[in-house]
Parts: structure tokens; C-alpha cells; sequence
């Protein structure tokens, strides 16, 4: 059922992503509390985040199980 596979995939990449947001956000807010930078910085935080989401685009994409 390929219907079936196609909304696996979504919510397996869907999981990853929201993994992945919340890894960044975690680490921007450790940064300004440790005190490496003076203020939080929302655009490192939206560069890393657009450039995770492609790489897990990417890994999503072409990771997928190779039909013979």
C-alpha cells in the first residue's frame, strides 16, 4: 500500500523534524545561559533550522530503501 508508506514516511520525517527544532532551540538557549553569546541570536537560530530541516529533507529523500 504505497498510500500507507507515504504518510510513514511524513510522520517519521515530521518526528525527526521536531527532534531537530527543539535540539537547536535547546542549544541557543544553553548558549545565552552560559553566557557565549550576549544576547539570543533568533537568526543563528532560524539559519540552523532551515539548513537541519533541508538535511533531513535530503536524508529523508534519497535514504529511502532501494526497490530492485
Amino acid at each position: 500500500m504505497k498510500g500507507t508508506d507515504g504518510m510513514e514516511k511524513l510522520r517519521k520525517f515530521l518526528i525527526r523534524w521536531i527532534i531537530m527544532i527543539l535540539t537547536i532551540g535547546a542549544y541557543v538557549l544553553f548558549r545565552d545561559a552560559v553566557g557565549w553569546d550576549e544576547s539570543l541570536d533568533w537568526s543563528r537560530f532560524a539559519g540552523s533550522t532551515a539548513l537541519g530541516t533541508l538535511g533531513v529533507f535530503l536524508l529523508t529523500v534519497y535514504s529511502g530503501k532501494k526497490t530492485k
